[in-house]
């Protein structure tokens, strides 16, 4: 019977020496992290969001330190490329963090806890002609370095047609309610947006002309992104497809507040739009267009058949007409990047339990058949 029990914990421990090595895909623990107790103030009058109507919606996390990191969101373009914001990537800091710190966690409308996946970041690319300061060309390529297999995940289709004021958008985001809140959501939250060319648009931003690169949406009812929210997708309604139209820039508003609230009267956020960026976006990411596009070059909705590439006038990186000296931080800027606080623990996959269990089980019928 020793003998037994101890081919049994000698097979226990090769087993986890073989998941924990050679895993075919990591998996992560968290720790607790601060939430809100009332997840229906996130966002800026949000409400709790259906996952299966964001299930392509990604959490971004720097991992700093093992006390501090950052929070995004993003959106899987294919099973290992996202789109985010560039200034995500920057944390606030004049470098990019190491590409060895990031993870996205997939899968989940729950924050970073054991139901998502995480995946560890093999490259990052940051738009070219991303300015720091202005936040003009807000936009960053992720790509990780195995596929996403969790089976809850699926691929936006980037919307690649002119956008205008009766489209009906929508935006999700783990981020704070308000610009006093230190919490992130505990779930995925979600809000309606207008569109908008409002004189606002321009004033609070003065590199804004027009909703070709960057999407401009008003605060009505106090709707709104907020911090925490950057980089996290803003979808078309209107199909029930859901193209992704761009992804979360920042935030302003009237008033000399350095940081200002989210969803005031008045107040506009910034949405940097893909349709702009394709040809970047291909040149880096390697997915074709019917993968990628939303309509196929004539016009219609993307089907399974549509496989040649269609050609574009626009430069792989954007070109503004603007002059240099425009590009200024807007005043009263809103970025809806922010810190957070975690401690990653790497650990096997779902095949070590499995695997213990059948050992396990086998080894209990071969103790009785012994005895």
């Amino acid at each position: 019977m020793k003998i037994t029990f101890t081919l049994v914990l000698a097979q226990l421990l090769s087993l986890l020496s073989t998941v924990v090595s050679a895993g075919s895909q990591e998996h992560y623990i968290l720790p607790k992290l601060k939430r809100e107790t009332n997840p229906s103030q996130r966002i800026s009058n949000g409400v709790p969001a259906f996952f299966k109507n964001f299930s392509s919606t990604v959490i971004v996390y720097a991992k700093r330190d093992s006390l501090s990191g950052l929070s995004c969101g993003g959106t899987l373009l294919s099973p290992n490329v996202v789109v985010t914001a560039a200034h995500c990537i920057y944390a606030g800091t004049k470098k990019e963090l190491p590409v060895s710190s990031l993870y996205v966690g997939a899968g989940s409308e729950r924050f970073l806890n054991g139901e998502s996946d995480i995946y560890a970041v093999k490259t990052v690319n940051v738009h070219p002609e991303f300015d720091k300061k202005s936040l003009d060309n807000d936009l960053a390529i992720i790509t990780l370095h195995k596929n996403i297999t969790n089976q809850n995940v699926t691929y936006a289709k980037i919307f690649n047609k002119e956008v205008n004021e009766d489209m009906s958008v929508e935006a999700a985001g783990w981020g704070f309610s308000s610009k006093d809140s230190k919490k992130f959501s505990e779930t995925l939250m979600s809000v309606d947006l207008h569109i908008s060319s409002s004189t606002n648009c321009k004033i609070l931003n003065k590199m804004w002309n027009g909703n070709k690169r960057s999407v401009c949406t008003s605060n009505i009812n106090g709707k709104d992104t907020c911090y925490g929210d950057s980089g996290g997708p803003l979808l078309y309604t209107g199909d029930i497809r859901r193209p992704v139209i761009g992804v979360v820039s920042f935030g302003n508003a009237p008033g000399k507040d350095a940081r200002p609230e989210c969803g005031l009267d008045g107040g506009v956020a910034y949405y940097t739009n893909l349709n702009y960026y394709i040809p970047w976006i291909k040149s880096i990411s390697k997915v074709f267009s019917k993968d990628m596009l939303f309509f196929n070059e004539k016009g219609d909705f993307q089907q399974e058949n549509d496989v040649s590439e269609e050609s574009s006038s626009q430069n792989l990186s954007s070109s503004p007409t603007e002059s240099s000296s425009e590009k200024s931080n807007p005043t009263n800027i809103r970025m809806s990047s922010v810190d957070n606080s975690a401690f990653i623990l790497k650990l096997s996959s779902k095949k070590l339990f499995c695997g213990m269990m059948l050992i396990f089980s086998t080894s209990i019928n071969n103790l009785f058949i012994n005895y």
